[in-house]
């Protein structure tokens, strides 16, 4: 077998293997069938940004990851004899775990994403010239070069290239001053001899909005495109159904743009994340709410609730159910992604999966999280790919950073959008507390509980160790026990703020009798605790979390839910967990992302001057006539005085989705504070 026939064996093997692998930039969990030590190890797929300094073997870099390839047990796949990938050349990897990691085997993929490359271009058009020999070299496909290299794919083709006068596609992007080929395949539309249809784009994207019938404007991965009566078509596996394809489908089209329209040619069905399956064997995908579900079939469409837009999913015995982000329920209804097959307007559900919320939502939708910094792409410029808790976030030259230094450790705020093919393009970066170690390790130990006392010190409330719905805390002399006149008992539901030390229990900083939702029927025998998260399962939601320095089992009847479009919870977001004990480990019921304290857009300061009759209630709150509203999450933090009617506070909040200010912090200031309001 020669190297090119190699090269689409391989493609097709680790196509079909998409089939049940689902590929992101970066790290992914991959069953290793090599017998080399170490083996058991991890696939990696994306674009080279560092090779060795001379040869194959030395020190690589792929999507952010160094490895090292070692003579005897690194094999190149699909690059010839010596030839090795060049850099922004898109790769796929097998690497073991060893420390540092060492590549098993490198080959080509034709799937990266590559940001800051708004698509890939397309032409059709017959060979007019060919290399003097083989695959490699120089081609003229009607009036424009292209050039083909060991890594360019050609499919369809047998071992021989294509001939003069053969129809062909060239899907490619621009280097430079070359037209480099990613593609070539077989197409039958060039019309006559000496015709060329001409230069096209080619994007991959789900349909976020489109017309009450196939023609006019489309949106899709973010973008405007048109559809025109009599010059774009739809593929056959459309069928006759004009309601498909639907919002929230993977789709691949090709287009012409025009001053400043897009009007396109031909939608097809497509993968968004991931290569294009092989024509013999499709498989399309789409993303929405599970809004009905029976033993037969899933009812899945763009709107919460809504049966009239959802289309229907038919599951068989091969059907694939993953939970990973969250169970499969339609009450509340589940954001899932779908990969099924489609004939004659049917659709057969090869797999469902949960996916976190966001992925719902129109591809250019802003969201927003708060995470950890865990990775950065060594560059002063900071641009390339970043590592925020366990996700990975793209930073441009346009990404807005603020409130440096950014260093691995500090938390921060990301504004972002995700894009056609999945990736999370960074809007926005602002650094939040404080960087470096000291006080900002304290902070981030910090956070606040309700639940009732189980036990008290034999000696009664005072110091020693309190347990508080199945939580061991430490209360010393300098804890601020505020009982409201009457001694703390067993059963009483209380709130504790706390910090966590290394090494010991939770730290007790003042505990109060709980008033408001505290400790309500619903949640009797229940804890209910605010804090950062500091350690989570790298691939989905369930297995074991760590909070505020205690573990909770997460698992697939947890629910998930979201506050002012905070997106999905990674190492450094601060959430609210509920809790039940089972068999003395702590089973979280249900997750809430919130806004960190101190961390919101929004700080004033000014005089307390209306609350609720207890400090401790939620309501809303005025400070210097500004209205907030205090929730069971909101810090109250007193000072050298206490948080009272008349003092001068200092509150941070941010702007929930109906506009109100929503306090994370209240924090009692001393009068050298001049009384202002700021943002």
């Amino acid at each position: 077998m020669n190297v090119r026939a190699l090269i689409r064996s391989l493609l097709l093997l680790t196509t079909a293997a998409s089939l049940a692998i689902a590929y992101t930039p970066g790290l992914a969990q991959s069953p290793a069938s090599d017998d080399s030590p170490g083996s058991e190890g991890v696939e990696l797929k994306g674009l080279v940004e560092a090779t060795p300094a001379g040869g194959r073997f030395g020190e690589w870099k792929v999507a952010g990851t160094v490895f090292q390839a070692v003579d005897g047990t690194t094999r190149f796949f699909g690059f010839g004899d010596t030839a090795r990938p060049g850099i922004g050349a898109c790769v796929e990897v097998r690497l073991n775990t060893a420390t540092p990691p060492v590549a098993l085997l490198i080959q080509p993929n034709d799937s990266c994403s590559r940001p800051g490359i708004p698509d890939e271009l397309a032409w059709r058009g017959r060979v007019t010239a060919t290399p003097d020999s083989g695959f490699t070299g120089t081609w003229i496909i009607g009036d424009k070069t292209f050039t083909a290299n060991v890594a360019t794919f050609f499919l369809g083709f047998g071992d021989s290239p294509p001939v003069i006068g053969a129809c062909v596609e060239v899907e490619y992007v621009i280097d430079g001053s070359t037209n480099l080929a990613i593609k070539v395949h077989p197409e039958e539309a060039c019309g006559p001899t000496g015709t060329t249809p001409g230069e096209e784009h080619l994007y991959r994207g789900r349909v976020d909005q489109r017309p009450d019938t196939r023609f006019g404007p489309w949106v899709i991965g973010g973008r405007s495109f048109e559809a025109v009566d009599g010059t774009t078509t739809f593929s056959a596996l459309f069928g006759t159904d004009t309601a498909i394809p639907a919002v929230g489908d993977c789709v691949r089209v090709f287009y012409r743009e025009l001053s400043g329209v897009r009007t396109i040619r031909e939608l097809s069905p497509g993968v968004c994340e991931g290569p294009q399956p092989p024509a013999e064997r499709p498989h399309f995908e789409a993303h929405g709410w599970l809004n009905k579900k029976t033993a037969e079939s899933y009812a899945i469409g763009p709107v919460v609730g809504n049966l009239t837009t959802s289309i229907s999913y038919t599951l068989t015995i091969s059907t694939e159910l993953s939970e990973a982000f969250g169970p499969l329920t339609d009450d509340p209804p589940t954001c899932v992604q779908v990969e099924y097959t489609l004939s004659s307007g049917a659709r057969t559900a090869l797999e469902i999966k949960s996916r976190p919320d966001f992925y719902c939502t129109a591809s250019a939708d802003e969201r927003e999280l708060y995470g950890t910094i865990t990775s950065l792409p060594g560059t002063t410029s900071y641009l390339g790919t970043w590592g925020i808790g366990s996700l990975e976030v793209f930073v441009t030259a346009d990404t807005v950073l603020e409130d440096g230094p950014f260093i691995v450790g500090r938390i921060v705020k990301v504004k972002f959008t995700r894009a056609s093919d999945g990736t999370l393009i960074a809007i926005k970066i602002e650094g939040k507390g404080t960087p470096g170690d000291g006080d900002d390790s304290r902070e981030r130990g910090r956070g606040k509980a309700y639940g009732k006392i189980e036990s008290l010190p034999v000696a009664g409330p005072a110091a020693g160790s309190w347990t508080i719905a199945g939580q061991v805390y430490t209360v010393s002399a300098d804890t601020s026990l505020r009982d409201g006149g009457s001694a703390f008992a067993v059963g009483d539901c209380v709130e504790v703020y706390f910090y966590t030390v290394p090494d010991s229990n939770r730290l007790a900083v003042k505990i109060e009798r709980a008033v408001g939702t505290g400790c309500t029927p619903r949640y009797d025998e229940i804890g209910r605790d605010y804090g950062f998260v500091e350690a989570m399962p790298t691939s989905g939601y369930i297995g074991t979390w760590t909070i505020a320095g205690t573990t909770y089992k997460v698992v697939d009847r947890t629910e998930f839910e979201y506050a002012a479009s905070v997106g999905l919870p990674v190492v450094g977001s601060y959430v609210e967990v509920k809790y039940v004990v089972v068999g003395g480990e702590k089973l979280a019921r249900e997750i809430t992302i919130r806004v960190p304290p101190g961390m919101g857009d929004d700080t004033y300061i000014g005089r307390l001057d209306d609350s609720p009759s207890s400090l401790a209630a939620t309501g809303t709150w005025k400070v210097a006539g500004i209205a907030f509203q205090v929730t069971d999450a909101t810090v109250i933090q007193d000072g050298a005085t206490n948080v009272a009617d008349g003092a001068l506070v200092k509150v941070n909040g941010y702007r929930d989705a109906q506009g109100n200010l929503v306090a994370t912090e209240v924090t009692a200031v001393t009068a050298l504070y001049t009384p202002l309001i700021s943002r």
